[in-house]
């Protein structure tokens, strides 16, 4: 064994966590050096690091403190931590998976049917919280925009909802401008997680995956049809 790895979790929670965490990770390598003697020549803090646009913040609001900062905190108090128990300073190594994922991708959509009733308003879409599950299992909140209007004013206070038989609210009470069906809605920073934890409640496909270079697009992965949805199944013969 070489190295010693945590994982810092989200550290949207501020730089006062983080130099609480910087300090309680390095007394934890203290102590196991003077438990063990080892000395660790790596150090990995693992992921989590905050982003401007951040949904599992539970906000829209814009972070303003940056992840250079986020890693000044915990690796200064690190540092001071093992520099008073005399341990030479480890390789630190992160894991940036989360953060440069999570603001690369967008899901895109098309809007269906619009509803006006009671001086409330609806877009239905057709991606759903099938495609970013953690709307509803962590309450993540994502920026949803008129792809193709965005010169148009946002003077229209609207749910943005999807086609399941529950809220499937994938924007509430968010400033869009006037809408039609078929104009396209985009859905910011669905990284991370969204592809693998996504799922087919309600029967429904779930969308391609296109890779986008510049001026190149690439489909990665297809799009399902209900036919792969109900290609494993099987009816016993005793119900035919």
């Amino acid at each position: 064994m070489t190295g010693l790895s945590f994982h810092i979790g989200r550290v949207a929670q501020g730089l006062t966590f983080l130099h609480h965490y910087g300090h309680a990770l390095g007394g934890m390598v203290v102590d196991i050096h003077h438990e063990t003697g080892f000395v660790p020549q790596l150090l990995d803090i693992g992921g989590g690091w905050a982003r401007e646009r951040d949904p599992e913040s539970r906000s829209l609001a814009m972070h303003t403190t940056s992840v250079e900062s986020c890693a000044k905190a915990a690796c200064e108090e690190i540092l001071k931590q093992l520099g008073s128990a005399g341990i030479p300073v480890p390789a630190l190594w992160v894991e940036p998976g989360r953060f440069i994922v999570g603001n690369a991708s967008v899901l895109l959509s098309t809007v269906g049917t619009i509803k006006n009733d009671q001086g409330q308003t609806w877009v239905n879409i057709d991606a759903s919280t099938n495609d970013l599950p953690r709307i509803d299992t962590s309450g993540s909140a994502h920026h949803v925009l008129a792809a193709s209007g965005m010169q148009r004013p946002a003077d229209k206070v609207v749910d943005v909802v999807g086609p399941l038989c529950i809220d499937s609210m994938m924007g509430r009470d968010i400033n869009m401008p006037d809408m039609k069906p078929g104009e396209p809605v985009v859905i910011l920073d669905a990284g991370m997680y969204s592809e693998s934890a996504s799922t087919q409640f309600n029967s429904i496909p779930r969308p391609a995956t296109v890779l986008v270079n510049g001026s190149t697009a690439d489909i990665i992965k297809e799009r399902e049809q209900v036919s792969d949805i109900f290609r494993q199944h099987r009816i016993p013969e005793r119900f035919l």
